[in-house]
């Protein structure tokens, strides 16, 4: 599992405590050719940007530009029908720590190392995280909201490999 955090002091804190399996971003939203490098490395990542509205932002654009998740994948199966199936997306599990308010990681880990244990394993998955922040961006009240917001998440609910997921995200989109 790697952590990836937004600045050095975050990622110092982190390893003085123990964890190092962090690293910074440094401020500015990551780029493909680090996110190609950490996927080269671990398959389960958390994002533990800071928790006011410009962290959660730099995690949407973090996520739209370097993780790709809002992009169709050129990666398309077959079943043995010779039916084409929905692509998939690459085996990454991306998860998202939600730190309590005005608190960054160097804070949290500095007051209490296993509160960020907790952040950490409770994080939210990527799913979950967008259908919490992206609805604020529409007007779910109207059906052109409603339609910019289906159309923006479509691509990434069929990326999902497993339908369960995608029957329960689609109920919350729903709501």
């Amino acid at each position: 599992l790697g952590i990836i955090v937004e600045g050095y002091m975050d990622t110092l804190t982190a390893h003085q405590n123990g964890f190092t399996n962090v690293v910074a971003s440094m401020g500015t939203a990551l780029t493909r050719q680090q996110v190609s490098k950490l996927v080269g490395i671990a398959d389960a990542f958390v994002l533990a940007l800071d928790p006011d509205e410009a962290g959660r932002e730099a995690t949407v654009r973090s996520l739209e530009s370097a993780w790709g998740v809002f992009q169709p994948t050129n990666q398309h199966s077959r079943h043995w029908t010779g039916q084409q199936n929905f692509p998939r997306r690459p085996i990454v599990d991306l998860r998202i720590a939600i730190l309590p308010p005005g608190m960054d990681p160097d804070d949290l880990i500095r007051k209490d190392p296993e509160d960020w244990i907790k952040v950490i394993t409770s994080s939210a998955s990527l799913p979950d995280f967008l259908l919490d922040t992206l609805p604020s961006r529409y007007d779910l009240n109207s059906s052109e909201g409603k339609l910019q917001f289906t159309e923006r998440f479509s691509g990434l609910l069929l990326s999902l490999a497993d339908t369960n997921q995608q029957d329960r995200l689609l109920e919350r989109m729903e709501k």
